[in-house]
């Protein structure tokens, strides 16, 4: 299973359900109780620099609203709300309570749809005692870099199946949630595991506060989730320092591009081989060096010398930068790429359209990603002399891009095994990023754009915090779902829009809408001419535009589809002849890339084999909302009872974004925002028993 493409966790699932029951063929007392009795709580915790972990500074609502709270020193005293308490509020001149908690949002965002964005919060926060009160929370809640831990919590009561956990056991996580903490054992598993329970870490990023007619104050704090702090870290200043007045190896002396160069160079030394060589690092196959290798100029009259570092050795580099910046002492990896934790799609024509910069060495593999077919009658060789010297001469025991899976037959592409010119490194931090902020997010993604242009699409990195480890930070091809054989067997969570005869209206509200975009709406029009560049628009529109009851129609598509696979396959052919002849030739390198964009619309010969590779999405907004309730991640799969047939039977539709909702009357709300993908078959949804 992918991990943008899952199921939902089968507690949730039958806690979900079992709400749909009460009342409708649940009449028990706990059920009624679930109904009329469930009121939420928040608690806000703030810490010291130590982090999560360390000293509590201060704690807004939770149980300091009926017993004890923290002062300003981290101590406990009785809480401000006990009215006759030692601080009770009738103690105070103003006759006015402590500072609480108005209202709460909790965002949990897919991030694979525009880089870098990360989960957040926003608290409200009323202070009626300004006098009083607003020194204290302006010392420890007014402060950029606080970090905060959120909780939201309904009583055992509101949870009506025996079980209260989302069955978080190492047994049943996810297929990349098990990968990790077998590599990586120091990787931590959330501790919010209750359904009735819901935590989010973060750090505040941004305040604001109003005054009131009445004296009081509204404040509103914005959080960042805490491993978006790693993307803002910043990979060295543009300004160099005096080294004889910065610390030894402070990161602070030289940018990015400089560090790597460094550290090739050194790695080079090292080794006592000078010719074209490729360097692995010893039991990490997936951060290596090519170096030595020449390249031609434009003038095609000098050959200069490139080092190429493999994205797994990159990020590698990233983390102990992040590291020293952020003073963490742990040995494990704050962002991930490696091997056995991110893939790609398998396209057996696949080659990167500018290999000086971006190499997809084959190594040991059997498909040539790194070669350039001549169609040359005198040379039907692959890589004519001149293009060889793009490529290292080691490879029968190097890994290469493509690869068996491990634990599977699966062939797989492995992202940390792209290879990347140390020249594209310097030409991002001088050109790209000139006169802007050199983080990591922007950083890695001017890399992934990179990466992207140069596969025609194939492949989009993306930085994504893992929602069931705390800790892990994961930069991934967000194209890959999971292996598309076993795609299909994925089930989905069935909600019924309304009240049926077996189950009582569980959805609190229920939006549905559409609004094409112009490449959508020119295929209507005519599907043959647009210039679309994403393979999910051509994919779609062989399904959806076509009447699944015009036999004529359907074969004529089809057909259509045939051609334009065996089109694309010629031109690609055609373009990778020109570009061996001249690499370096800016004209060749376009037309591979459109080309490849070409290959990656149809992959396969037919539309069903080609939708399983990627579930093409469709211009449709989606949104509901429940009864709040832990547990539900973006890419969880949903289908309706009670929407049009054709979105039942064309569609499912995948969690993008859970925002959790908490009002000052204690109405705890999820808000699941979903976007539809193309099935290729129709699932049988997933139904749990009823639950008393």
């Amino acid at each position: 299973m992918g991990f943008l493409y899952s199921s939902v966790y089968p507690n949730v699932k039958k806690e979900i359900l079992a709400r749909s029951y009460a009342g409708k063929l649940n009449r028990t007392t706990k059920a009624i109780d679930y109904m009329v009795g469930k009121i939420a709580n928040v608690e806000a915790t703030a810490y010291d620099d130590d982090g999560y972990d360390g000293k509590i500074k201060h704690v807004l609502g939770g149980k300091t609203v009926r017993t004890n709270t923290y002062d300003i020193d981290g101590n406990e005293f009785e809480g401000k709300f006990l009215p006759t308490g030692k601080v009770g509020y009738l103690e105070s001149p103003s006759k006015r309570p402590g500072p609480f908690i108005e209202d709460l949002k909790i965002s949990f965002v897919n991030p694979a749809g525009k880089f870098g964005i990360m989960n957040h919060a926003v608290m409200k926060i009323i202070i009626p005692d300004v006098k009083e009160d607003l020194d204290n929370i302006e010392d420890v809640w007014f402060r950029l870099g606080r970090k905060v831990k959120l909780k939201i919590a309904h009583p055992p009561s509101a949870v009506l199946t025996e079980e209260n956990s989302l069955g978080l056991t190492d047994e049943s996580l996810d297929e990349t949630a098990k990968t990790l903490k077998e590599v990586y054992p120091g990787l931590k598993s959330t501790d919010f595991t209750k359904l009735n329970e819901l935590g989010f870490r973060g750090v505040v990023t941004s305040f604001r506060y109003d005054y009131q007619l009445d004296a009081s104050i509204i404040a509103v704090i914005d959080l960042q989730g805490s491993t978006g702090i790693y993307g803002e870290v910043s990979l060295g200043s543009k300004v160099a320092a005096d080294p004889a007045t910065t610390s030894n190896g402070d990161m602070n002396i030289k940018t990015i591009d400089v560090f790597i160069i460094e550290e090739v160079n050194k790695k080079i030394d090292e080794t006592e081989e000078k010719n074209i060589q490729i360097i692995p690092d010893e039991g990490f196959p997936d951060r290596s060096i090519i170096y030595g290798t020449p390249y031609l100029t434009n003038d095609k009259e000098v050959e200069k010398k490139m080092h190429m570092v493999s994205l797994g050795w990159l990020i590698n580099e990233i983390n102990h930068i992040v590291k020293k910046k952020l003073n963490i002492k742990s040995t494990v990896s704050q962002i991930i790429c490696d091997t056995k934790t991110c893939k790609s799609n398998l396209y057996k024509n696949l080659v990167s359209s500018n290999s000086k910069e971006i190499l997809l060495f084959r190594g040991d593999g059997s498909y040539k990603t790194d070669q350039y077919e001549s169609l040359d009658a005198d040379n039907q060789a692959y890589v004519p002399a001149e293009i060889r010297k793009f490529f290292p001469n080691v490879i029968s025991k190097t890994k290469g891009f493509y690869s068996t899976a491990e634990g599977s037959s699966e062939i797989v592409g492995h992202p940390s095994m792209i290879y990347i010119s140390t020249q594209v490194i310097k030409d991002i931090i001088k050109t790209d990023l000139k006169d802007k902020p050199v983080t990591v997010k922007s950083f890695l993604s001017k890399i992934s754009d990179r990466i992207f242009n140069a596969t025609g699409g194939a492949i989009q990195m993306r930085l994504i915090p893992h929602n069931m480890i705390e800790n892990a930070f994961l930069y991934y091809d967000a194209n890959y779902l999971g292996n598309p054989q076993n795609l299909d067997g994925v089930p989905e969570l069935k909600l019924p829009i309304g009240s049926t005869a077996t189950q009582g209206a569980i959805l609190r509200d229920f939006k549905i809408s559409c609004q094409l975009t112009q490449e959508y709406r020119t295929l209507i029009y005519g599907p043959s001419a647009v210039q679309a560049g994403d393979a999910k628009v051509d994919g779609i529109a062989a399904n959806l535009f076509v009447d699944p009851d015009d036999p004529v129609a359907v074969e004529k598509m089809k057909a259509d589809f045939k051609e334009n696979h065996k089109t694309a396959l010629e031109v690609l052919k055609i373009n990778k002849s020109l570009f061996a002849k001249n690499p370096i030739s800016q004209d060749n390198i376009d037309r591979l890339t459109e080309a490849l964009k070409e290959y990656i619309k149809f992959p396969k010969e037919t539309p069903e084999q080609t939708n399983k590779i990627y579930r093409p999405l469709w211009p449709l907004d989606l949104e509901f909302t429940i009864d709040g309730i832990n547990g539900i991640k973006f890419g969880d799969l949903f289908t309706f009872d009670g929407i049009p047939r054709r979105y039942r039977d064309k569609f499912t539709f995948c969690a993008n974004e859970v925002t959790h909702g908490v009002t000052n009357t204690g109405d705890w709300t999820t808000n699941i925002k979903c976007f539809p993908r193309i099935r290729t078959r129709v699932n049988k949804p997933e139904i749990a028993q009823q639950t008393g």
